[in-house]
Parts: C-alpha cells; structure tokens; sequence
C-alpha cells in the first residue's frame, strides 16, 4: 500500500512537471519595423563567412536571443560587419549588418 502511494505521488509529480514544461524557443534575431540607418544587406553565403568581411574582433549575445551570437568583423577600411549565428542549431541568418566608418 506505501509502495503504490509512493508510486502513484511520484507519477503525480511527474505529470506537473512535464505539463510545466515548455519548449526553449529558436527565436530569429530581431527584426526592427522599418528601416533603420545602417545597411542591411542579404549574406553572401549561409555556409561559410567571406574573407572579405575581415578578421573577427569580437562575439555577443543577447539574453532575448539566447541561442544567437552576434559575430563582429572589421574590415581592412575599419568598416564593421555583423552577422548572426546560431551555433546549436548550425544556421546564418540570412542577413547581415554593416557599419561603415567614416
């Protein structure tokens, strides 16, 4: 009888922990209403990140987009490139941010 009461509290347990649960959304990185002043254009390749962008300077995240890194790249004119990685699920977003300099 304590063993089937024992079995029956955990099941319960178990049960409002899973109904509880939720998924872990695979947010897209944001995007803003209109457009802002910096240019957007579509990546040169999803697969892969172009020499041309330059050498990496720095990586950050966002706790609204946890499963989303920002890649910073600067250029040999000291322009700046932002792209968006999602290293769990292996995907580039399909654009990118460009900051000149001037």
């Amino acid at each position: 009888m304590v063993k089937r009461s024992i079995v029956l509290l955990f099941g319960a347990i178990l049960c409002a922990s899973v109904a509880s649960c939720q998924k872990l959304s695979d947010n897209r990185p944001p995007s803003m209403g209109g457009q802002g002043q910096l240019p957007i254009e579509p990546a040169a390749m999803l697969d892969a990140v172009p020499l041309d962008y330059g050498d990496a300077i720095a990586v950050t995240t966002s706790p609204d987009y946890p499963a989303w890194s920002q890649i910073w790249f600067v250029k040999p004119d000291k322009s700046m490139v932002v792209i968006w990685v999602n290293a769990a699920s292996g995907k580039m977003f399909e654009r990118i941010t460009l900051i000149p300099r001037r």
